[in-house]
């Protein structure tokens, strides 16, 4: 998979368009925290159903956590 096809998975996730499970295996990643580090890698957020209403909150948290979950899996 080229980083371009990637990138496009990992954008229509961000938009809604695709699931979460789904996204993780098309991605070749084992769980969340893969989802994580690839959406910041790209600078792309979470689904806008799943961020409604707690914007501030995961925003917080990705402050927080996507520096060092990357730093962890070294991408």
């Amino acid at each position: 998979m080229t980083e371009a096809e990637k990138k496009k998975i990992l954008e229509d996730y961000s938009s809604g368009k695709s699931g979460t499970r789904a996204t993780i295996e098309q991605i070749g990643g084992h769980d969340y925290a893969d989802l994580l580090i690839a959406l910041g890698k790209y600078n792309l957020g979470l689904p806008p159903s799943y961020t409604k209403g707690r914007e501030d909150h995961i925003r917080r948290a990705s402050e927080i956590l996507q520096p060092l979950l990357i730093e962890r899996h070294g991408e």
